[in-house]
Formats: structure tokens, C-alpha cells, sequence
């Protein structure tokens, strides 16, 4: 006769620990991270507005609803989330994220190249026009959301903080890992 043993969720995590690997010599910032490795542990640290399924279909993150007017204007409304620090995700740092999306030398640069203006209508919501109409627009919402004015921020000795994110992980870089 099989037996198993219920292990409660806050069992599980004191018990479950992973080590992975990421260049120290790299930065953790989405917009300015060379190695795929740390570009790609980025995805752990930092949620965006959407995701994009495996059958290319948008699902929302940290986005509640979208509207879209005419394939040019969309409207982004904001779900209640929080960044690792414990503070609110607001209209401000995705407008702070569009920015240094649009000057970094990633695909997101590319990915948002026909958006004219954005603009913060109140704290949980984003408009964004367009130069031209793009039907499949929503799916270029999957850049990272950083917290405002926390990107390239270093100590005395110039070493780089990490953004600070609202992924499901946090960079814990005194003890080197990343917690869940």
C-alpha cells in the first residue's frame, strides 16, 4: 500500500532551495544585461504587463484589461500588484520601464519602435498611441517592469544593485541565490 505524506506550502518552501548559475561580471537589469544567461534569469525576477503562450495567445500579468482603439491607442489598466520591496506596481514605472526600454540595445527597443507617446492617465493606467496601427501590438507588452529609478543604481565600490522587480523571484546577491 502506497503512503504519502502532505507537506504544507510553508513546509515546502523552507525545504526547497535551487542554485543557479548567472554571470557575476553582468548586470541583472533587463535593458542592460549582456549574457543570455543573465537576460534570461531576468525572466524570474521581473514580471511585465503580459505574457505570450505557447499558441502565441496574450495572457495578462500585471495588466488587468486592455483596450484597444483602432489598433493605434491602447489603454492599459493595472492589476494590484507588488514589487519585492513591497510597493505598489504603478502607471509610473511602466512608463519609467517604456523609456528604458526604448533607449536599451535589446529586442524590447525594436518591439516598441512604433509607439509615439505614452502617458500616465492616473496611477494604475497607461495609454499608448502608436505611429500606425499594429493589430498584434499587445503582444510587444511582455518587457520588463521595473520599479522607478532603480535601474543603474551601484555602491561605493561601483557595483551594480539589481533593479527591483515584482517577479515570483527575488535576487538575494549577499547570499547569492534567488528565493521563491
Amino acid at each position: 500500500e502506497n503512503e504519502t505524506a502532505a507537506i504544507t506550502e510553508e513546509e515546502s518552501k523552507k525545504n526547497f532551495s535551487f542554485t543557479l548559475l548567472y554571470c557575476n561580471n553582468d548586470s541583472f537589469n533587463p535593458y542592460s544585461a549582456i549574457t543570455e544567461t543573465n537576460r534570461s534569469l531576468g525572466l524570474l525576477l521581473f514580471d511585465s504587463l503580459v505574457k505570450i503562450d505557447n499558441d502565441f495567445n496574450v495572457k495578462y500579468s500585471l495588466a488587468k484589461k486592455i483596450t484597444n482603439e483602432d489598433n493605434k491607442v491602447f489603454t492599459i489598466k493595472l492589476k494590484n500588484a507588488r514589487f519585492s520591496n513591497g510597493t505598489s506596481v504603478t502607471a509610473e514605472d511602466i512608463i519609467y520601464s517604456i523609456k528604458l526600454a526604448k533607449k536599451s540595445k535589446t529586442k524590447y527597443k525594436k518591439q516598441l519602435a512604433k509607439i509615439s507617446s505614452y502617458t500616465q492617465v492616473d496611477s494604475q493606467t497607461v495609454k499608448i498611441t502608436l505611429k500606425s496601427a499594429s493589430p498584434y501590438f499587445e503582444r510587444m507588452l511582455d518587457f520588463p517592469i521595473i520599479r522607478t529609478d532603480t535601474a543603474n543604481k551601484s555602491d561605493a565600490s561601483h557595483a551594480e544593485f539589481p533593479p527591483i522587480g515584482s517577479g515570483r523571484y527575488i535576487l538575494d546577491l549577499e547570499n547569492k541565490q534567488i528565493t521563491y
